[in-house]
């Protein structure tokens, strides 16, 4: 179940507004090239912004998000042609033969923080 946030078109619309210049995300195309992965499933991909610059650096990526209306945020980016978006949760997870999941996720503890959780996929 997505988080009601995310769910709203009109919030998740203004999601990426408040986002700054996202540096953050040169951090994360450095954690998925270090292992040279080609193929990433970008688990709990929100509006899409680490999945389009990794796409963009030429990985095969696939974002997943329960949040129908950050999907469609995010399919509205420049780029997000070259990203496979699917609704639904890590469970809905497609065997997709990919090198590491990526999932950004807010520290609970630390609001607007951020941390990663970069693994290969079991199985």
């Amino acid at each position: 179940m997505p988080d009601a946030i995310f769910a709203d078109p009109r919030l998740a619309a203004l999601h990426g507004v408040f986002d700054g210049d996202r540096v953050d995300l040169d951090a994360y195309t450095a954690l998925v090239a270090e292992p040279g992965a080609r193929r990433v499933l970008d688990v709990g991909c929100g509006t899409g912004s680490p999945a389009v610059r990794l796409a963009g650096a030429g990985i095969e990526v696939v974002g997943l998000d329960p949040a129908g209306a950050s999907l469609d945020v995010a399919r509205g980016k420049a780029g997000a042609d070259r990203v496979r978006w699917l609704l639904g949760g890590a469970a809905d997870a497609p065997a997709l033969g990919v090198d590491p999941v990526l999932d950004v996720r807010q520290a609970p503890d630390r609001p607007g923080r951020e941390f990663v959780v970069l693994a290969e996929r079991a199985g």
